[in-house]
């Protein structure tokens, strides 16, 4: 399966477990945006939720087992997005 590069960002994020606005903080789109990319990969990928989305990301390899472990994202392609440290404190914070 093809998938887009910025397509591979937003399954590498939501397998971290960001949420959609997480999400569109650190992809600098609108929540919309990932909310209808999310609805896309859903129907694309055969997925039911969330978590059988990222499952099946990871087993047709569209991400990388590796990167779920880094605690942001500096990826080998050179793309870094400062906004997802502080997204994740943000929410972090939010939920405490």
């Amino acid at each position: 399966m093809f998938i887009r590069e910025a397509e591979g960002r937003l399954l590498l994020l939501l397998a971290k477990g960001m949420s959609d606005r997480a999400i569109a903080r650190c992809l600098g789109v609108s929540l919309r945006t990932v909310e209808r990319r999310v609805a896309e990969l859903h129907t694309r990928l055969g997925a039911k939720s969330r978590f059988q989305l990222a499952v099946l990301a990871l087993l047709a390899g569209l991400i990388e087992p590796g990167a779920l472990g880094q605690s942001h994202l500096l990826a080998q392609d050179g793309w870094f997005c400062g906004n997802c440290v502080q997204s994740n404190e943000r929410d972090a914070e939010s939920r405490r």
